[in-house]
């Protein structure tokens, strides 16, 4: 499953990503990478209603194999999903501001660079370069990973931080 988000339009509801998410009931997301940051921010420009933002930003459609919207051909990762659940978020004042979109993914289209040679199941984020859309006109850029194993409850259950976290925790419940 993944969750994408998009601002309503200022002046008529919905963007057209959230339009035709809602007429197709499918969608893909394209993770970009940061070459291909400047094309993709063009995609968002506020284009009349009937402006094909592809044409402008110079990026190329790929066919997708399981659902009707294309990819985008740049991307090195991109999910084929199809729409789970949608969400209208409204102002106080009852005004749409969002859409948010759950879609359950159907397909990865991923580029053979991408994995790791040891652990071919594995992405390498350092080679995807991965931009984020933030929001308004904030990206922000992967530079630095790093990998935390979860801690396995039998191992720390009887710790004294976890009892005594649990301890502090039963009380504060009971106040």
């Amino acid at each position: 499953m993944i969750s994408i988000q998009a601002s309503a339009k200022n002046s008529n509801g919905l963007k057209d990503t959230s339009s035709n998410i809602d007429e197709l009931k499918e969608f893909c997301c394209s993770i970009i990478s940061e070459p291909f940051l400047e094309a993709a921010n063009y995609t968002s420009i506020d284009a009349p209603l009937g402006v094909e933002e592809w044409a402008l930003s110079g990026l190329t459609k790929r066919s997708s194999e399981t659902v009707r919207p294309p990819h985008v051909a740049e991307a090195a990762f991109s999910m084929e999903c199809s729409l789970v659940h949608w969400y209208e978020v409204k102002t106080d004042e009852g005004k749409l501001a969002n859409t948010v979109v759950l879609g359950r993914v159907k397909r990865f289209q991923a580029k053979e660079f991408l994995f790791d040679p040891s652990d071919p199941m594995k992405v390498q984020p350092e080679k995807l370069r991965a931009v984020s859309r933030l929001g308004g006109v904030t990206y922000g850029r992967t530079l630095q990973m790093s990998e935390l194993l979860r801690p396995n409850w039998e191992d720390v259950k009887d710790t004294p931080d976890v009892v005594a976290a649990l301890e502090k925790g039963s009380k504060t419940l009971e106040q």
